[in-house]
């Protein structure tokens, strides 16, 4: 499409377009059609009927490792891996409250830098990626 000067020319922008598609002759309903976005592709073909990513696929091996593993559980059960559990699911949801959600998007409190290094790894061994 040439360039043209609409500040000085009696052309206007639509009047350039209505010649464009003219010569083309696609209706500007059919362009809007062939030009959808990666967004909009996903959207009409569904979550399992697009191209997987390779974060797709690293989100599905660790959901499905996760319940591999919890299937085993009730086999190897023991007290204190319990307590274990319980211990690592308080400091990991800490870290997702106080650490990611509090102190790095809102800044609504000042800790020491050490403590702050602390809140922020139980967000990262939460699974919640990197801060």
């Amino acid at each position: 499409m040439p360039t043209t000067n609409y500040y000085n020319s009696s052309v206007t922008k639509n009047e350039t377009r209505r010649t464009m598609n003219a010569s083309t002759s696609v209706s500007p309903a059919d362009q809007k059609k062939t030009q959808l976005s990666e967004l909009e592709k996903m959207r009409r073909g569904g979550f399992w009927f697009r191209k997987w990513r390779l974060v797709d696929m690293d989100n599905l091996c660790w959901i499905v490792g996760i319940h591999v593993l919890a299937a085993f559980a009730p086999f190897v059960f023991d007290l204190g891996a319990l307590i274990v559990a319980m211990g690592l699911a308080s400091f990991t949801g800490m870290g997702m409250t106080l650490g990611y959600h509090r102190l790095l998007t809102h800044r609504s409190f000042k800790i020491p830098k050490c403590l702050e290094y602390v809140f922020v790894y139980g967000g990262v061994l939460a699974g919640q990626g990197h801060p």
